[in-house]
């Protein structure tokens, strides 16, 4: 993975989870998160699955107050972000995969819809089968001649121009 993605994942991954009231909005806020800490709270609640979910409603609310103060004792973010950005490629890459495997599938069909379609275009337009629509290519080729007389016709290399 590049820095780029790397970084960008790292950017993610703190978004989510890296304080108090974003940790209780992914718990309390999404609908297998919610119902799995239903669950967990209500064999506290010896088996009442009624008062777990009456808890879990109130929490929200509740919670707010306390998201400064365990920012500040726990410092999450700072910590997550330092010990991962300590990590190599190869163990960041071992900490996302989990999180993507779900939506891989999905991610390898529509990459390969895309680039599927994308080389079909590309091979219309280099065989001349398709055109591109409203003389687009020729606007842009006069653009360029433009760009190059006014910079004195240099630039060296090929022409670009010529058809």
């Amino acid at each position: 993975m590049s820095q780029e993605g790397e970084r960008a994942a790292l950017s993610f991954i703190l978004l989510r989870i890296s304080n108090a009231s974003r940790q209780s909005c992914s718990i309390l806020g999404e609908s297998g998160t919610r119902t799995n800490f239903v669950t967990l709270l209500s064999k506290r609640c010896f088996g009442n699955v009624a008062v777990a979910s009456k808890i879990t409603r109130a929490l929200p609310a509740e919670l707010g107050v306390l998201h400064g103060y365990v920012d500040e004792k726990l410092k999450l973010e700072s910590i997550l972000k330092s010990s991962m950005e300590r990590m190599s490629s190869a163990q960041f890459e071992r900490v996302l995969h989990p999180i993507f495997e779900e939506d891989e599938l999905t991610l390898v069909v529509a990459g390969a819809v895309l680039g599927f379609l994308a080389g079909l275009v590309q091979q219309g337009i280099a065989t001349g089968k398709w055109r591109v629509a409203g003389g687009l290519m020729g606007r842009i080729k006069k653009r360029w001649r433009g760009l190059r007389e006014r910079k004195g016709g240099g630039g060296g290399g090929r022409d670009v121009n010529a058809n």
